[in-house]
């Protein structure tokens, strides 16, 4: 049996938006990273009516590194600094690397002896895996998946589509 370990909320947006934006990702995809902008994009036109929430969805046999990616994301939200890890280890995705990892946790002034204990602990790898099951649930078979308010979204990840998306799940005077 699994130990559940609760969940820290990756939100951007506040909890009471009208519409969730799930982000099943991987920090090696390219076409995760491509998404993030669109994903910004909508939060930004829709502020205050949309939330975007992001799931690890490491795929480990294509992307060496995309564990190890996640597992420093997460170590740098015990910290408080998951967004910023985020970002980070996006715009160095090509790169990735132990060495760059830790490197990112001293850019960001992290406590770099926790942010190592961290990323080995078992706790931190289950989070992953919980993930990985929501996922899984959910039919999830690769990244980036997104889902907006629990309906995937079919379309490429465009502002536009995310957009349209959105609109259709908000009252007619919060989409104008």
């Amino acid at each position: 049996m699994k130990k559940f370990i609760p969940r820290q909320e990756h939100r951007l947006g506040p909890t009471e938006a009208g519409v969730t934006v799930l982000d099943f990702f991987d920090f090696e995809c390219l076409h995760c990273a491509e998404a993030e902008h669109p994903l910004r994009q909508v939060l930004d036109a829709f502020e205050g009516e949309v939330a975007l929430v992001v799931r690890h969805f490491p795929l480990t046999e294509s992307h060496a590194w995309a564990n190890a990616a996640a597992l420093a994301s997460e170590a740098a939200a015990n910290q408080g600094k998951f967004w910023e890890m985020h970002d980070l280890i996006f715009q160095y995705q090509n790169d990735l690397s132990t060495e760059m990892l830790l490197g990112l946790a001293v850019e960001l002034g992290l406590d770099t002896d926790q942010f190592e204990a961290d990323m080995k602990n078992a706790d931190t790898q289950a989070r992953l895996d919980q993930d990985l099951d929501e996922g899984e649930r959910l039919g999830v078979d690769g990244a980036p998946c997104i889902f907006v308010n629990g309906v995937r979204l079919e379309d490429e990840i465009t502002f536009e589509s995310l957009s349209r998306a959105v609109s259709g799940l908000l009252s007619p005077e919060k989409a104008a």
